[in-house]
C-alpha cells in the first residue's frame, strides 16, 4: 500500500535555469519534515516546460540528494503513448520506486483507449504505477470501472484522485487512493484514501503529515476517546488551513507554492513562461496568511503600490 503525505516537488528556477542547488536544499529539507516520499516532475514541478536535458538534471539532482530508503516516484507526461513510454526507459537509469501517470494531454480518448494506454505503459515500466486522474489537464477521467479493469496488471497500485465526486466509488476498489485535490482531503480519507500528494504540502508539511495520519487512525476500526479526540483536532486544524489553501490555488499552481517557497527563504518565486510570477498582490495576500498561520507579524514586502 501506498500511504502517507506526499510531496509533489516544484522545480526551481534562478535567471531562467533549473536551480540546482536550491533543489538540492529543498529535498534536504523536506526529508526532515515527515513526508512519505517525493513525486519528480509532476505539475507542480513544471514538467512540461523542461526540456529533456533539464528533465534529467532535475531527476540527477533529486535522487542524488534524497536520503537513503526514502521512496521517490517520477511523473510521467505527454501527448502521446509512445513518448511516455520513451520518457520511462530514459528515467529507468534513476531506478525509480515508480511512475505517476496521467491519461496523455489533449488527446482524450475512450475508455477502452485509457485501458490500452495504462496497460501499454505497465508493460514498458515493469514497476509500480499511480494512475493519475486529472480530467481538469489531461481532458478525460477515469472511469471506476474503467480502474477496476486495469487491476489485472500488478503494475498498479494506486491512483492519484482530484475529483471528489469520484472518491467514493475509488475507495472501493483493491488499491491505495490518494487524494489529489489539497482543499478534499479529509473527504478523501473518510472515503478511504490512504494518502495523499499535495503541493500544499511544501508550505505547512508538518501539519499535514499530522492531519493525514490523525484521521487514518481515527478510520483504522479501532474505538477510543483519544482517536475521537486526534480526529476532531485534525478536523479543526485543516479548517485552519482552508483560507490559506484557497489561496494557494487562486492562480494556477505552482504559481503561489513558489510565492511561498520565497517569502519562507527556501527557494526564488520564478515560474517558467507562459506560467507568471506571482502579483504583487499575491506576495502580499500570502505573507499575510503566512503570518496569520505562524502567529506572527507580517514582513514588509519591498513592492510598490499599484
Amino acid at each position: 500500500m501506498i500511504s502517507g503525505m506526499w510531496l509533489p516537488l516544484v522545480t526551481p528556477f534562478k535567471h531562467g535555469k533549473v536551480d540546482v542547488a536550491a533543489l538540492r536544499h529543498l529535498v534536504q529539507h523536506y526529508a526532515g519534515t515527515g513526508i512519505s516520499g517525493f513525486v519528480a516532475l509532476g505539475t507542480t514541478g513544471e514538467s512540461t516546460l523542461l526540456s529533456r536535458i533539464e528533465r534529467s538534471e532535475v531527476l540527477d539532482t533529486i535522487f542524488d540528494a534524497v536520503p537513503s530508503g526514502m521512496p521517490v516516484y517520477i511523473g510521467v507526461s505527454g501527448l502521446s503513448t509512445s513518448e511516455m513510454c520513451e520518457s520511462i526507459q530514459i528515467y529507468d537509469r534513476f531506478q525509480p520506486d515508480g511512475y505517476l501517470v496521467p491519461a496523455p494531454a489533449y488527446i482524450r480518448p475512450d475508455q477502452d483507449g485509457l485501458i490500452w494506454h495504462f496497460s501499454t505503459i505497465a508493460d514498458v515500466a515493469r514497476k509500480p504505477i499511480i494512475l493519475y486522474d486529472v480530467p481538469l489537464r489531461a481532458g478525460v477521467a477515469l472511469a471506476p470501472e474503467t480502474v477496476e479493469k486495469l487491476l489485472y496488471r500488478h503494475e498498479i497500485t494506486a491512483i492519484k484522485a482530484c475529483v471528489p465526486s469520484s472518491f467514493s466509488a475509488f475507495g472501493k476498489l483493491p488499491l491505495s487512493m490518494l487524494c489529489g485535490t489539497d482543499n478534499a482531503l479529509i473527504e478523501c480519507l473518510q472515503a478511504g484514501g490512504s494518502g495523499a500528494i499535495l503541493a500544499s504540502a511544501h508550505v505547512f508539511p508538518e501539519e499535514l503529515v499530522s492531519i493525514d495520519r490523525d484521521i487514518r487512525a481515527s478510520l483504522s476500526g479501532r474505538t477510543s476517546s483519544g482517536l475521537e479526540r486526534r480526529r476532531n483536532e485534525a478536523c479543526l486544524d485543516f479548517d485552519g488551513l482552508s483560507d490559506i489553501i484557497r489561496l494557494l490555488f487562486s492562480t494556477t499552481n505552482p504559481t503561489a507554492i513558489k510565492a511561498c517557497l520565497a517569502l519562507q527563504g527556501l527557494a526564488s518565486a520564478e515560474t517558467r513562461a507562459p506560467l507568471a510570477t506571482a502579483s504583487e498582490k499575491l506576495m502580499r495576500q500570502l505573507a499575510h496568511a503566512l503570518a496569520q498561520l505562524n502567529n506572527l507579524e507580517p514582513l514588509p514586502l519591498a513592492f510598490s503600490d499599484k
